[in-house]
Parts: C-alpha cells; sequence; structure tokens
C-alpha cells in the first residue's frame, strides 16, 4: 500500500506549486506498482484550490491506480476549503472508492475570504470573495459522502484502531448486493432478494450509499434484457424499502405500462405525484395517457 496523507493543499517547499511533492508520489506509485493507493484528506482543511487539478490529471494517466479496488480517499468532517473542492474532483474524475465519514463542507461553497474591520467593534471579520463552483452545478448535497461508512468510535480510538484504514486494508469480499439481488430475481425469489437488500441498508459501512439508485439501474438492466416481469419485481421492491420516493414509484409505472398495465401503470404514477406533487415525469406519464 502507498499511503498518502495531505493535511493541507499548499506548494512545496521553495516551489510555486505541489507538483515537485506529487511527482514524488507518482514516481513512487510507478516503481512499487502497489495494490492499494491511498490518499487520506481527513485533516485537509483547505489552501490554494488552484492545486487540486494536476494530481488528478495524474491518477487518470495511470489506469492501473484509477480503479475503484485500487484508489482509496479518505475523507471527514475537517475535509473542507480546498480540501474539499479536491474531493469533488477525485468524486468526478476518477474511479476513487470514498471511505471514512461525510465531507466537512459542500461540494459548492463560498471562500477565498478578505479581512475587514468593522469600524465601531474594531472587529476582523473574514468575508468570502469568491463563489467556488462544484463540477456538477446541479449538485445540492451538504457533503459528499464516504461509499463505505467508518466512523471512529471509542474503543477503536483506546485501542488505537483506524476504522478506515481497517476497512481499506481488509475490503468486504462478500458478492454486491445487486448481483444477489439478480439472482435471487431470476428465479422468481422476491423473498431472497428483499431480505438481502435489507441486511446491506442496515450495515453501518452502507449507511450513506444509495441502494435507491442502485436498484433501480438493476430494475432498468433486466428490463433492457427483456426480462420485464423481473424488471417489475424489482421496482416493486424498490418502492417497499423506499415509499417516499417518487421516483421509484415513476420507474414502477413506467415497467408496467412497458408490460401492458396500463391501470396498475397508471396507479404508480398517481402514489408519485401522492409522494410528491407535481412530479414532473408522472406527471407527464399520466399527461400522454390521457389521465388527470
Amino acid at each position: 500500500m502507498l499511503y498518502v496523507c495531505m493535511r493541507a493543499v499548499a506548494p512545496s517547499p521553495d516551489a510555486a506549486t505541489n507538483r515537485p511533492q506529487w511527482d514524488r508520489v507518482f514516481a513512487l506509485a510507478d516503481s512499487l506498482a502497489p495494490a492499494r493507493f491511498v490518499i487520506d484528506l481527513r485533516e485537509n482543511t483547505g489552501g490554494n484550490g488552484a492545486l487540486n487539478r494536476y494530481p488528478v490529471q495524474q491518477i487518470l494517466r495511470r489506469p492501473a491506480l484509477d480503479r475503484p479496488d485500487r484508489l482509496f480517499v479518505i475523507i471527514g468532517r475537517k475535509t473542507f476549503s480546498a480540501g474539499q473542492q479536491f474531493t469533488n474532483l477525485l468524486e468526478a474524475w476518477t474511479q476513487a472508492t470514498f471511505v471514512g465519514e461525510p465531507s466537512g463542507q459542500r461540494p459548492s461553497q463560498d471562500g477565498d475570504h478578505r479581512p475587514l474591520v468593522l469600524p465601531v467593534s474594531g472587529m476582523t471579520v473574514q468575508i468570502s470573495t469568491i463563489f467556488h463552483q462544484a463540477p456538477n452545478e446541479f449538485d445540492s448535497r451538504a457533503f459528499v459522502p464516504p461509499r463505505v461508512y467508518t466512523p471512529l468510535d471509542s474503543k477503536s480510538y483506546r485501542d488505537g484502531i483506524d476504522p478506515a484504514m481497517v476497512a481499506v486494508l481488509s475490503p468486504d469480499t462478500t458478492a454486491p448486493v445487486m448481483d444477489v439481488m439478480a439472482r435471487a430475481l431470476a428465479t422468481g425469489d422476491t423473498a431472497t432478494a428483499e431480505r438481502a437488500l435489507s441486511a446491506a441498508r442496515a450495515k453501518t459501512v452502507n449507511r450513506y450509499r444509495s441502494f435507491e439508485r442502485d436498484v433501480n439501474a438493476l430494475g432498468y438492466r433486466l428490463a433492457a434484457g427483456g426480462a420485464s416481469a423481473h424488471a417489475i419485481q424489482a421496482f416493486r421492491l424498490n418502492t417497499r424499502a423506499f415509499p417516499r420516493s417518487a421516483n421509484a414509484f415513476d420507474s414502477l409505472g413506467e415497467a408496467l405500462l412497458g408490460a401492458g398495465y396500463r391501470d396498475a401503470a397508471i396507479a404508480a404514477y398517481r402514489h408519485a405525484l401522492e409522494v410528491e406533487p407535481g412530479f414532473p415525469p408522472s406527471a407527464q406519464a399520466l399527461q400522454r395517457l390521457g389521465v388527470r
């Protein structure tokens, strides 16, 4: 394992950029060909965000490193400012697996503060001067979530154990839950598929994983493969697991309509609108069907 602890986005000593630091890191990576490449940003509270592009470019030039089973980024509540911006770029452009806790800031953020002395009190406050846009301009999340959630508990702290590093060094080798569900649904065993989903959702490491999106993608994959009945089962499981998701009911309605179940599809679309009034895809689908 090659472990890189990056506590600030700062230039190298006697240099205008941090390229000399990263050049040494990637030279080491090229010579060692590590099984795991870890960038630890848990203590990174910021610096110069303009220095973040170079290491991302270097990772993209190395497909052998840029793999979810090899590139790990550890984030946490102190990942902030330019550290958050580095997290944004790694999430947007690389195949990194994020481990740890949610980052400490929204992907889009105000920054580059300047001091201002208040005229009456004499107190100095810091005023942000620039809005830093996340790579996805529609990203309204409060933080970047980890795929593998590893909070530090008191027992681990007392015993000198780092849960994030344990997760990196001992990855989960069980079959992916979507594969388990797909195999179960292929035989019509919805009970096993539902149990697999419930068990995965109950795991601490999966606290921030979007299983709703994963199951939805599984349903569309089954539908594209001609298994419409199995796709409908997947979408129904999704509505039971996430009853407050308008999108889950909308996808079910689409699958039902494609299979010829018009009345059931209308009911699913209407349920989506009950969950989220005015939900555009469902409202438009009902309009196309000539239904109020």
